[in-house]
């Protein structure tokens, strides 16, 4: 007749051997010690099992011991515990203080030993942060010098004034450095202004933008035209024979662009765009002009074409990247978009360009809030003729 009592004894004594053969582990080699814990967790599993059905109360206490100090061989602190409590629950019951001492100090052990692993591997983590923290601290010193150059080639934000009084650069990289750029070159009272948006931002961005404001110096100096569409055709042409590649996936590196050659003494503004627009608000009206619907870099047959516009003192011109309607934020997380930015500039034209700029950056802090992160470079160019 099947004895559930002397199955559980059974049990509980295999378990016994296979523990004493575990403490001469300088005899068994890592995997062989925890195959033998894998096979003395199944053994207990079972006898506790067992003993539960029959309601062994010195069985399931035995069992619960035998499977935390088996999980903590394996490091499972957590489960190790878990079934030392357990465990020392069931002794309480059986009045067995021998037991229930023995268990309160092998969780004392458990502990002891948990906190040496965490000891340690707060160490490795604390060496490891140390690394990370001299790597980045390198790294930022790299980009912030990459700051200084960049900042040494484009044209600072100031040299606008010297031609426009009342004007502004809004300028906020989503990085360190940045693929936007605000460019500026004047000959002969014609004063070419361009707001510059190269392929990607951070650091790839910034050296695009440093090759495309040599390629724009270039062009102007080479051949002086202060014509846009052919200073935009002309980059074109430089940026494909720069940047080629030789492979059969075309040319990857491109650029959008907004660049307006303005004549105070003739009232007169030509502008070229691609992909990038020109807002001039006149007489509390927003008119937009539109560039051509491609990238720089991206065709070598494209032709851009120019839009003439007739100014007049009073009139506010502005030319920017995609970065300020792109920023997502609001309750719902979307898009600023470009009809509230034509609101925004509508509503605020009367005010001094310096005034609008806080403006515009009094709403894009409440538009991303606290939490929103920065999605591009953004770029917005004001003049007030």
């Amino acid at each position: 007749m099947h004895d559930p009592l002397k199955d559980i004894e059974t049990r509980l004594s295999k378990c016994e051997n296979i523990l004493e053969k575990i403490d001469l582990q300088n005899k068994f080699s890592w995997e062989l010690r925890v195959n033998n814990i894998r096979q003395t967790l199944i053994l207990a599993e079972e006898a506790y099992g067992a003993a539960v059905q029959i309601k062994h109360l010195n069985g399931m206490a035995e069992s619960l011991r035998i499977q935390s100090f088996a999980h903590q061989v394996l490091e499972n602190y957590d489960l190790s515990f878990q079934k030392a409590i357990e465990a020392l629950g069931v002794y309480r019951k059986t009045e067995n203080r021998e037991g229930e001492d023995s268990i309160l100090s092998f969780m004392f052990e458990t502990l002891k030993k948990e906190s040496e692993v965490h000891r340690i591997s707060n160490e490795k983590l604390k060496k490891l942060n140390e690394e990370i923290k001299e790597k980045n601290r390198s790294i930022l010193e790299s980009i912030d010098y990459a700051k200084h150059i960049q900042e040494s080639i484009l044209p600072h934000s100031s040299s606008l004034k010297q031609y426009f009084n009342d004007s502004f650069v809004f300028f906020r990289p989503k990085d360190i450095i940045s693929g936007d750029f605000f460019w500026l070159f004047e000959k002969e009272n014609e004063i070419l202004v361009a707001a510059v948006d190269c392929t990607g931002h951070g650091v790839s961005g910034a050296l695009m933008s440093v090759v495309v404001n040599s390629i724009l110096n270039q062009v102007t100096l080479n051949q002086w035209l202060p014509n846009p569409s052919f200073i935009l055709n002309e980059v074109n042409h430089y940026l494909q024979r720069t940047l080629a590649t030789h492979d059969d996936s075309g040319l990857r590196d491109s650029m959008d662009i907004a660049i307006c050659s303005i004549n105070k003494s003739k009232a007169d503004l030509l502008f070229a765009g691609a992909h990038n627009s020109l807002y001039i608000v006149s007489e509390g009206n927003l008119t937009e002009y539109k560039g051509d619907a491609i990238s720089i870099g991206n065709s070598a047959s494209v032709k851009f074409s120019n839009h003439k516009v007739k100014i007049k003192k009073g009139d506010c011109l502005y030319i920017f990247t995609d970065g300020f309607a792109d920023q997502k934020g609001g309750p719902h997380r979307k898009k600023f978009y470009y009809e509230p930015f034509r609101d925004l500039l509508l509503k605020n034209h009367t005010q001094s360009m310096v005034k609008q700029k806080i403006q515009l950056n009094i709403a894009m802090d409440e538009w991303m809030g606290e939490n929103e992160q920065q999605i591009d470079d953004m770029l917005i160019v004001g003049i007030r003729i």
